[in-house]
């Protein structure tokens, strides 16, 4: 598929300059090692795509057009079960490459998950045959795509690992802990949807972890009270 498809594809219900192009390498400091011949044709190929939150980008069979280069904003990577349970992935934010695109499109297979922006995102798109080019002649551009889907693929088998063998509480502690922050602003959907279960265990296990004094709950906000016994809780080898 060449740069004009997709332009095309991507330009329903977008909000973008038609046909610009954009400087991946600037971004992504990794490929300035590539070659200058494919840099080059990284520079003449990508295309900026603006989208916006809540816009879903790709659904389970769909076919990937392009590797989605994120320059700004954030891209949430989920699956969806039969009974309309979800389980964050992934998130693919600024100067990362949605790695499960990149698969696929060496695969040559359809995306298998949703791809939904969470928060208003800039991303470059290489079309699949300059993605699969580049990725076959340049050995910077392989290392670079071939780390960060090994990197992912780390991440999301340590995931997996955590559904099948911890608690809810101790996820739900890890979850907090990861945050980084003495007051986090969420909701008690975001947090179901990042561990893979249901908005009302995730209710019953936050008033469980605030009997016992950890934290404290408030309207879309969670207060970080005994960050060590936290910590001691969440710890998920």
């Amino acid at each position: 598929m060449d740069a004009k498809a997709v332009s095309y594809i991507f330009s329903r219900g977008v909000s973008y300059e038609s046909g610009a192009r954009m400087s991946i390498v600037e971004h992504f400091s990794p490929l300035s090692a590539m070659s200058k011949r494919h840099r080059d044709r990284l520079e003449e190929n990508a295309i900026v795509v603006n989208r916006e939150k809540h816009t879903v980008l790709i659904e389970p069979g769909g076919r990937c057009p392009g590797a989605a280069f994120v320059i700004a904003g954030t891209i949430r990577v989920y699956y969806l079960s039969p009974d309309g349970k979800e389980i964050t992935l992934y998130r693919v934010q600024a100067g990362n490459v949605c790695t499960l695109s990149a698969a696929c499109l060496l695969g040559d297979v359809d995306y298998p998950a949703i791809a939904e922006v969470e928060d208003d995102v800039t991303m470059g798109m290489v079309p699949q045959p300059v993605f699969v080019e580049c990725f076959n002649q340049d050995d910077a551009f392989r290392k670079y795509i071939s780390s960060s889907i090994v990197n992912r693929m780390t991440m999301v088998m340590s995931l997996l690992g955590e559904v099948a063998f911890y608690t809810v509480d101790c996820r739900l502690a890890a979850w907090l802990v990861r945050q980084g922050e003495d007051v986090i602003k969420t909701t008690h959907e975001r947090i179901a949807s990042d561990l893979g279960t249901a908005r009302e265990v995730v209710s019953r296990s936050l008033k469980a972890l605030e009997k016992k004094g950890l934290i404290e709950t408030g309207r879309s906000k969670i207060k970080v009270v005994d960050a060590t016994r936290l910590e001691a809780l969440g710890d998920i080898q």
